[in-house]
C-alpha cells in the first residue's frame, strides 16, 4: 500500500517481524528478498503481505494496517471470529482483481502484438509492396 502511512505501516510491520532486515521479511512471506527490497524501495507494500504477516503471526490485520488495535504482546492466537471479516472479503477481491490484471496485461501483450503485424503490413503497402512483400 502506497501513501503517506507508509512508513507507519513498515514500523508497524518491523514490530511484528521484529526485524527491518530484508530476510527476516522473506522468511515470513515467503518470498525472495529481492522482492521485498523491491517493494520496500518503491515505498508500496502489497496488501496480501498485511494478510500473509496477520495469520502467520496472529496479529490484528486492522493493526498492520492502520494501527488500530494494539500489538497483543504475547500473541494469542485470534479466534476466527476475531478477524474482520470485511478484510477477508477485501482480501479476496484483491485476489481476484490481480487475476484480472494478469488476463489483461496478457491480452494487452497480444493485441501489442497484432499492432506491430498491422504496422508491419501497413508500411509494405506504403511502400508499394503486396501482403507478402512482394513488389510490383
Amino acid at each position: 500500500m502506497e501513501g503517506a502511512n507508509f512508513a507507519d505501516q513498515f514500523i508497524r510491520i518491523t514490530k511484528a517481524i521484529e526485524s527491518t532486515k530484508a530476510r527476516d521479511w522473506a522468511g515470513v512471506l515467503g518470498i525472495s528478498e529481492q522482492a521485498v527490497s523491491k517493494a520496500l524501495k518503491k515505498k508500496q507494500i502489497p496488501l496480501s503481505w498485511f494478510y500473509k504477516i496477520s495469520t502467520k503471526l496472529n496479529i490484528p490485520l486492522e493493526w498492520l494496517l492502520n494501527g488500530q488495535e494494539p500489538l497483543q504482546a504475547e500473541r494469542e492466537k485470534p479466534t476466527q471470529q476475531e478477524y474482520c471479516s470485511n478484510c477477508i472479503e477485501l482480501y479476496k477481491k484483491l485476489v481476484l482483481s490481480q487475476e484480472r490484471e494478469l488476463a489483461l496485461t496478457n491480452e494487452n501483450n497480444e493485441l501489442q502484438g497484432k499492432i506491430t503485424a498491422l504496422e508491419y503490413r501497413l508500411s509494405l503497402f506504403a511502400n508499394g509492396a503486396d501482403s507478402k512483400g512482394n513488389t510490383a
